[in-house]
C-alpha cells in the first residue's frame, strides 16, 4: 500500500490522481468533483488507484521509471493490488506515454522501410522495367563504384534512391493510424475484461488500471524497433560495398528478440494478472487476458501494416510518387 499524507506537501499544485482536478496549497482532504481521499487511506484506497506513479503525478512529478519497475517486478500480492485499482487519470496519461513511444516506434520502423529503393543495372530484372524513377522527388543516395559494378551480375542492386516525401508521408500515417488502433485494442479488451466478470463485479472497474499500465511492457519493443534507424546504413553500405556494414539480418534479428520479449511478457504479466480474478469469473478473466488480448493486438497488427501498405501505395501514385 502507498502512503501519502496531506501534510506532506512536496508541491505548491496538486492534482488528483482519479479525476486530474487541479489544486493551490492549502489542499484539501478530499477531492471536490470526484471525492477521492488525498490522504490515500485504506478505507478510500478500495477501488481507487494508490499507485506510485498516481501519487507522483498528483504533485506534477516524473514517475515513469519507478512505475515501471513497480510494473516489471511485481509479485502476486502486488498484482491482487494493482487489479482492485480502477482505471483513473494518473493511468490513462501513463498509457498514452507508452502508447506515444511506441507509435513513435512504429514511425520510425516505416519510415526508413518506405522511400528506399535499391535497383540493378539492368532493366529486365527490375520488375517496375526501369534503374531509373520516374516519380517526383527521388534522390540518388549510393552507387557502387565503376571498378566493382562491372565485376557483378545483372541481379546485384548497384544503386540506391530515396524519397523522402514517401517517407515522411509513409512515418507519418504509420504512427497515427497505429495510435488509433491501439487505442481501439484497449476499448475492445477493456470492454472484454469487464464481460469477462460476472455480473457481480462489472460496476467495481477490476483491472481496469492495470490494463493502462500493462502497456508500460511497450518499452523493451520501442527500444527493437529504434534499431530499424541503421537499416538505410545497411543499404547505402551494401550498395557502396563498405568493409563492413549492419546486415539486415542482424537489425531484424535483434529487433525481432526484443519486440518478442516485450510482446510475450506483456501476454504472461496479463495472464498472471488474471490468476488474482474471484474464484467465480476467472477462467473467462484469464481466457479474455490471454486469448482475446493476444488476438486483439495480432489483428490490430495485421491491420495497421496491410493498412500502411496499401494507403501508402494509392498515394504514392495518385501525388506521382512512385519509383
Amino acid at each position: 500500500m502507498v502512503a501519502m499524507r496531506v501534510g506532506e506537501v512536496q508541491s505548491d499544485v496538486l492534482r488528483c490522481p482519479a479525476c486530474g482536478q487541479r489544486y493551490q496549497y492549502p489542499f484539501p482532504p478530499r477531492c471536490a468533483i470526484c471525492e477521492f481521499d488525498f490522504g490515500f487511506t485504506r478505507e478510500a484506497a478500495t477501488g481507487t488507484d494508490v499507485s506510485p506513479y498516481a501519487r507522483s503525478f498528483a504533485h506534477g512529478k516524473a514517475g515513469w521509471r519507478s512505475m515501471a519497475e513497480w510494473i516489471w517486478f511485481a509479485g502476486a500480492g502486488r498484482l491482487k493490488h494493482l487489479a482492485m485499482m480502477q482505471a483513473s487519470a494518473a493511468s490513462r496519461r501513463f498509457a498514452r506515454v507508452n502508447l506515444l513511444m511506441l507509435a513513435g516506434g512504429l514511425t520510425v520502423l516505416q519510415a526508413t522501410r518506405i522511400g528506399w529503393r535499391a535497383v540493378s543495372a539492368s532493366p529486365a530484372v527490375e520488375s517496375s522495367g526501369a534503374v531509373e524513377p520516374m516519380g517526383r522527388g527521388w534522390l540518388h543516395v549510393a552507387s557502387t563504384p565503376s571498378a566493382i559494378r562491372m565485376a557483378l551480375s545483372s541481379e546485384r542492386p548497384v544503386d540506391l534512391w530515396w524519397n523522402p516525401a514517401q517517407a515522411i508521408i509513409g512515418g507519418v500515417f504509420a504512427g497515427l493510424f497505429a495510435l488509433l488502433l491501439m487505442g481501439m485494442v484497449l476499448v475492445i479488451v477493456r470492454a472484454g475484461l469487464t464481460q469477462a466478470h460476472a455480473p457481480l463485479y462489472h460496476k467495481e472497474r477490476r483491472m481496469t488500471a492495470a490494463l493502462h499500465y500493462s502497456t508500460v511492457w511497450a518499452a523493451p519493443i520501442v527500444i527493437g524497433l529504434l534499431f530499424f534507424v541503421f537499416m538505410p546504413l545497411h543499404w547505402i553500405g551494401a550498395i557502396r560495398h563498405w568493409p563492413w556494414y549492419p546486415s539486415s539480418q542482424m537489425i531484424w534479428i535483434v529487433a525481432g528478440i526484443l519486440d518478442g520479449f516485450g510482446f510475450l511478457m506483456w501476454w504472461f504479466w496479463l495472464g498472471r494478472l488474471g490468476m488474482t480474478a474471484p474464484q467465480e469469473p476467472r477462467a473467462g478473466v484469464v481466457a479474455m487476458l490471454v486469448g482475446g488480448t493476444a488476438l486483439t493486438a495480432a489483428a490490430a497488427f495485421f491491420a495497421w501494416w496491410y493498412g500502411t501498405n496499401g494507403f501508402c501505395g494509392l498515394v504514392f501514385e495518385r501525388f506521382q510518387l512512385a519509383f
